[in-house]
């Protein structure tokens, strides 16, 4: 089966008129949802966010540009609704692992968990965010879409166990959030860059080497100290 039909199936679905982007009708989550869904991402990856027009968009997906506009009224809110779409898929993959474990155990799990989704060599979801990229200046909003529903998104569901952390004495930190994009920063270290731009995979020792040092920079940072000079990496 087609990589981005399998995708769309799924993230047609998931995404519902209640986040405000775009005001897609409910009723439009079937068979016609994945075309249009499809079909637009087709033609971004091939010609970019810019040349992709409503018109081709419609006709490469069987539809009628009336029936397109009456679910997407511009293409700008299609193209938000497929980034959205696209970000949540990416991040429904984390989950978020009980402190209960030990602070180091429960952040070194999901790392291990986030740094998957950047080492991932699937063609389709890079060339999807290499289009948006090389558009970036001419559709800015929408590049900070992406920013906010993906890395932003991850960093704040990751505040909630920074600031239950801090509850339970474990993090001296002032600022959840904060703490959480720190954490991030230094746990993925190059390691998304390296791969966008297509270097060859970090081997499982390296990846597993740029997780525990960032995790050790960042408990000596914001830890609290483990009563009679413990410690909890």
């Amino acid at each position: 089966m087609d990589p981005i039909e399998t995708l769309t199936e799924k993230t047609a679905s998931e995404q519902s008129s209640s986040d405000g982007k775009p005001p897609a009708r409910d009723g439009f989550l079937g068979r016609k949802a994945t075309k249009v869904v499809s079909a637009a991402l087709r033609l971004i990856i091939e010609q970019g966010f810019q040349h992709a027009s409503m018109e081709a968009i419609a006709r490469e997906a069987g539809v009628s540009k009336a029936t397109l506009y009456s679910y997407f009224p511009s293409k700008n809110q299609l193209l938000e609704y497929i980034i959205v779409a696209e970000c949540r898929k990416i991040s429904s993959s984390l989950v978020m692992p009980d402190l209960d474990l030990g602070l180091a155990e429960t952040l070194r799990r999901f790392a291990r968990q986030y740094i998957r989704l950047f080492v991932d060599r699937d063609p389709r979801k890079l060339a999807f965010f290499h289009a948006l990229l090389r558009e970036a200046a001419q559709f800015p909003e929408l590049a900070l879409l992406m920013v906010e529903s993906g890395p932003r998104a991850d960093a704040a569901r990751l505040a909630g166990l920074m600031e239950e952390a801090r509850r339970r004495g474990l993090l001296d930190i002032a600022d959840a959030n904060l703490a959480a994009r720190h954490f991030l920063s230094l746990v993925r270290g190059d390691l998304p860059m390296e791969n966008f731009i297509g270097l060859p995979a970090p081997t499982e020792a390296e990846i597993g080497k740029t997780i525990e040092d960032g995790l050790t920079f960042f408990l000596r940072a914001y830890q609290r100290p483990v009563p009679n000079g413990g410690s909890v990496i």
